[in-house]
């Protein structure tokens, strides 16, 4: 059996529905000090964080530093 289509009629037709679960756009301005400054050096800390993890892990795989 086919359920039958939800009309709103509060809107046009050609204009799109918007789903109530998800805010359209951002809530934080482009030109905010956590996407200019912050964001991109949390992000860099982690990719370092991560090569360093990376070059620990293999240094106790190879034996250079002794695993207990």
């Amino acid at each position: 059996m086919v359920k039958p289509k939800v009309v709103d009629r509060s809107r046009p037709k050609d204009e799109p529905q918007r789903s109530a679960l998800k805010p359209s756009g951002s809530r934080i301005q482009g030109d905010s000090i956590f996407y200019t400054r912050l964001l991109p050096v949390i992000l860099g800390a982690l990719a370092v964080l991560t090569v360093v993890l990376i070059i620990v892990a293999a240094g106790v795989l190879v034996g250079v530093i002794p695993f207990r």
